[in-house]
């Protein structure tokens, strides 16, 4: 039997939108990159917490002096500094200080924020731990 042009066009759209109601049912929504320990954690307030930050940084721009530029010391105080940066602008941009310390670690290695190399998972980690220590009571 043979398959009009016009039937195989409407199989095509059909699957089409067949194809398109299944992602729309399997699709789920984007959340902030905390888990529900993040949340549970006593986080300082998004006062306290950009003071925090603000003085870390402060102390780390210090620090990075100490060491050669591009040394393992040096890029590890710089990823901190940026990582700290990301989640204060995040905090002022009207963001909870869990859901900022998550994003940020999510923009780390966006292209606009990222610098010429991607910082590696553990990497950052160690930086969500060490922003979670800093910014919890």
């Amino acid at each position: 039997m043979k398959v009009t042009t016009a039937k195989q066009g409407f199989r095509s759209v059909l699957a089409a939108i067949f194809l398109f109601g299944a992602l729309l049912f399997s699709a789920s929504s984007a959340n902030a990159q905390t888990n529900d320990a993040d949340l549970s954690l006593n986080w300082v307030t998004e006062s306290e917490a950009l003071s925090a930050l603000e003085n870390s940084v402060g102390l780390l721009v210090v620090d990075q002096a100490n060491y050669p530029q591009g040394s393992p010391n040096w890029n590890n105080i710089a990823n901190h500094i940026n990582y700290y940066k990301l989640i204060m602008g995040l905090i002022e941009e009207g963001n909870t200080v869990p859901v900022s310390v998550g994003n940020g670690v999510l923009m780390m290695n966006d292209d606009k924020n990222a610098s010429k190399d991607l910082v590696p998972a553990a990497t950052l980690t160690q930086l969500k731990a060490d922003a979670t220590t800093l910014l919890t009571l």
